[in-house]
């Protein structure tokens, strides 16, 4: 039996011991406990952070598409509900990973996400009775900018083809056989060299978003994914060399954007994209085609070009430009050193042909501007609405040969351009 010095000596102990265990102990769990509130206020530090950017701005409101018809219209670039890229990077609905306030893709990332809106052209003239789509070669471009398949491309690609075959990569296997989908030509509009295309399928399709091209700015960098030559995908990247420039004789071509990025044929109608992988371009080669100069290429203005595409889509033609309804040519000089516009035909039932205006009269002046040249009159009506009464002054030729000027009103009429 221990003496009783002995048993309270260990007891004091064991209290020593406890005491000593609940100090450490208490202490681990506080750090501990300590260390995950640290890391739980980091965790919702940064989850609210994540919507902003490093200086605490908000994302800027999406572009506005206010110029698309509703079939046309994109969906805004909220978070999809759930979907995420398989690195957990939230997508936009339109499959683009959101970027932030100022954020831009590099040339590799806006590659991986907006390449599958880029598609292939085949057609088939009016003659071709044996056409084969998978053996036929693909002689331009186009970009899906609707979930349900609308794709824009130039009319010249199109042209006057029996059928049209869109080509797209299968989205799940890039290595895998392309599919190809007959498309149905909505509009084809020459004088702009615009045409809107529609393929169908159950599933809905990736899609570029519609930028704006009135933000360019000499400089900026901007890329080009098409079919040149053929070779699929094909990416080209360059500068904004120069914008608002109005090319060749056709006066109702649109402005377009200079770049020196790489284009050639078959790269007509690919997207011209900013760096934040929006459409601020279509690009046309057909502008400089016959040149042979280097790192010259040139792409429709998509500010430009919505109109026109919204009226395709609707309307199958453009009706919202104002046309005076004659057809004809400049002559430069006519007799007596005349300069103007000659005209060649009247459309029946219109404003101008009611109003006496007729074959062989010579446009000289519209609301009191001089008429010189064919582009002369585009310039005069470009400001002008479908219904606007304009006054023509001609000179009209007499069976004499004597010249008379004359002034007609009429109102302007949406009639179409062959």
């Amino acid at each position: 039996m221990k003496p009783e010095y002995i048993k309270k000596k260990g007891r004091f102990q064991t209290v020593i011991v406890a005491c000593l265990a609940t100090l450490i102990f208490g202490g681990a769990v506080g750090f501990g406990g300590s260390q995950l509130l640290i890391e739980v206020l980091k965790i919702t530090d940064s989850s609210s952070s994540a919507q902003k950017t490093p200086s605490g701005r908000s994302s800027p409101k999406d572009v506005d598409r206010s110029n698309l018809p509703d079939v046309l219209q994109q969906p805004d670039s909220e978070y999809n509900s759930g979907e995420e890229s398989g690195t957990g990077v939230p997508k936009t609905q339109s499959g683009k990973r959101k970027l932030e306030f100022g954020e831009e893709y590099n040339a590799e990332e806006l590659y991986a996400e907006l390449s599958d809106t880029v598609v292939g052209i085949k057609t088939a003239s009016s003659g071709n009775k044996t056409f084969d789509a998978v053996t036929a070669d693909i002689i331009g471009s186009g970009v899906v900018i609707s979930e349900e398949g609308f794709i824009i491309t130039c009319a010249h690609v199109v042209g006057d083809a029996k059928k049209v075959f869109v080509v797209l990569d299968d989205y799940d296997d890039p290595t895998a056989v392309p599919h190809e989908y007959e498309a149905k030509v909505y509009g084809s509009d020459i004088p702009s060299d615009l045409a809107i295309l529609k393929i169908e399928r159950n599933e809905p399709f990736k899609f570029a978003e519609i930028g704006k091209s009135d933000d360019l700015r000499p400089g900026q960098t901007v890329v080009a994914i098409g079919n040149p030559v053929g070779l699929i995908k094909t990416m080209t990247q360059g500068i904004v060399s120069g914008l608002q420039r109005d090319l060749g004789d056709n006066p109702y071509m649109l402005p377009s954007i200079q770049t020196d990025a790489a284009l050639n044929p078959g790269n007509s109608g690919c997207p011209l994209f900013n760096m934040r992988g929006e459409v601020v371009g279509i690009v046309n080669i057909k502008l400089v085609y016959d040149t042979q100069i280097d790192n010259l290429g040139f792409a429709i203005s998509i500010d430009e070009a919505m109109p026109i595409i919204s009226d395709l889509t609707q309307n199958g033609a453009v009706t919202s430009r104002p046309m005076l309804g004659i057809k004809g040519r400049e002559v430069v000089p006519y007799f007596d050193d005349v300069s103007g516009f000659l005209i060649e035909s009247v459309s029946p039932g219109t404003p101008a042909a009611e109003s006496g205006l007729s074959r062989g009269d010579i446009i000289i002046a519209i609301n009191g501007e001089e008429v010189e040249v064919a582009a002369d009159i585009q310039n005069i009506l470009k400001d002008l609405s479908i219904g606007d009464v304009v006054t023509v002054k001609v000179i009209r030729y007499n069976n004499f040969g004597e010249t008379n000027e004359m002034e007609f009103k009429f109102a302007l009429t949406s009639a179409t351009i062959d």
